[in-house]
C-alpha cells in the first residue's frame, strides 16, 4: 500500500543506492586488472612493461578509499583483502585470507549470497547490488552492498572473482525504522474509526480502510476497482466531480463536503480531505486521503432548523390568537 511518505522515502532510498552502485562499478573497473596482478601474481605483458607504476597506483588508491576490497578463488577462499577489512570488521587479513568467505556471512545470508557469487562464475558477466551481513570480530554484523566480476588470468587461465563492498548498515537501519513506522501508520488506519481512502487518476478506489467500508455497508472487493462516482448520491454527483478533476487539473488539495449513498441507500454526509500522489517520475497517479462523517451533524442541523421553523410558527399563530 503506497502512501506519499513512502513513494518520496523510497525514491531517496533508490536514489542513494543507485549513487552508491555507480561509484562501486566505477571502482570495480578501475581495480581489475591491478588486482588480477595481485592475486595471480604471474604479471601479463603490459604489467610486466609497468609493474612499478601499477603497484604505485594500486596501493594509493586501495589506501584511499573508504570501501573494502576483497578477491576469492574458484572454491569461494579469500586469496585478498584490502587494509579496510580490518577497520570495517577488525579481523587482520592475516586471519582472514585463506579462509572461506562464509565464515563471515551471516547464515541467514549464506544462500543468497553463494547463489550470486556462482552467479557470476556461470556467466561471467559482472553483477552488482549484493546485500548481506559480515560478521565483525566482536561479534557484531554489518550490512554491506557489493559487487563482483569474474577475472582470469591469461597466463594460466585461472579464475579470481573480485569484489567491492560499502558498509550500508546506516541505511538499512534507517530504512528498517522507516518500514516500523509506516507498519504502525497503517496499523493504526486499518483499526482507526477514521475514514481513509486512495484512488487512481480516474477516481477508481484502490485501497480503503475498514471502517470506511462498514460506514457504506459494502464489502471491500464490492468497492475497490469502482470510482468513487458510483456511490455519490445523484444530487451531489455533478458537482464532487467537478470538484475531483479541477483538483486534479490544478494539483491542488481536495477539501470538499458531499454525500454518499450507503448500501441500504442512507444518505450518508462526508466532509473529504486528501492529497495528489505521484509516481518517482512525477506522473500524477492518484489521490489519498480521509473522510470525515457528518452525518449526524448534517441531521442535527436540519432538526434545528426544523425546530426552529415550528417555533416561529408557534409564534406567529400566538400573534394571530392575542
Amino acid at each position: 500500500m503506497t502512501t506519499t511518505r513512502n513513494i518520496i522515502a523510497s525514491a531517496f532510498i533508490e536514489d542513494d543506492l543507485r549513487k552508491q552502485i555507480n561509484e562501486l562499478e566505477k571502482h570495480n573497473k578501475q581495480l581489475q586488472q591491478a588486482i588480477t596482478w595481485q592475486t595471480s601474481g604471474v604479471p601479463t605483458k603490459e604489467h610486466t612493461e609497468s609493474a612499478s607504476e601499477d603497484e604505485t597506483k594500486f596501493r594509493v588508491f586501495v589506501e584511499n578509499i573508504n570501501d573494502v576490497l576483497f578477491a576469492l578463488t574458484a572454491s569461494d577462499v579469500f586469496s585478498y583483502v584490502s587494509p579496510q577489512w580490518r577497520d570495517a570488521f577488525g579481523f587482520a587479513c592475516s586471519e582472514t585470507i585463506g579462509q572461506s568467505f562464509l565464515l563471515f556471512i551471516h547464515p541467514d545470508d549464506a544462500p543468497s549470497c553463494m547463489e550470486f557469487l556462482h552467479k557470476v562464475v556461470e556467466t561471467g558477466e559482472k553483477m552488482s547490488g549484493m546485500e548481506y551481513r559480515v560478521r565483525c570480530k566482536d561479534g557484531r554484523y554489518l550490512w554491506f552492498r557489493a559487487n563482483a566480476a569474474l577475472m582470469k588470468d591469461p597466463v594460466d587461465g585461472t579464475s579470481t572473482l573480485v569484489g567491492i563492498g560499502r558498509d550500508i548498515t546506516e541505511l538499512k537501519n534507517t530504512e528498517n525504522d522507516l518500514i516500523k513506522l509506516l507498519q504502525n501508520y497503517y496499523f493504526s488506519v486499518e483499526t482507526s474509526q477514521c475514514l481513509a481512502w486512495r484512488c487512481d487518476s480516474e477516481g477508481r478506489y484502490t485501497w480503503l480502510n475498514p471502517a470506511m467500508g462498514e460506514l457504506l455497508g459494502y464489502e471491500e472487493d464490492e468497492i475497490i476497482g469502482k470510482k468513487f462516482s458510483d456511490f455519490l448520491d445523484s444530487e451531489h454527483l455533478e458537482s464532487t466531480l467537478a470538484d475531483f478533476f479541477k483538483v486534479m487539473k490544478n494539483n491542488a488539495d481536495i477539501h470538499h463536503k458531499t454525500t454518499f449513498k450507503g448500501k441500504s441507500g442512507n444518505e450518508i454526509h462526508l466532509i473529504v480531505k486528501g492529497v495528489l500522489t505521484y509516481d518517482n517520475h512525477g506522473e500524477l497517479i492518484g489521490a489519498n486521503g480521509t473522510a470525515y462523517d457528518i452525518t449526524l451533524r448534517i441531521q442535527v442541523e436540519e432538526a434545528l432548523k426544523k425546530s426552529d421553523n415550528r417555533w416561529k410558527m408557534f409564534l406567529m399563530d400566538s400573534e394571530v390568537t392575542e
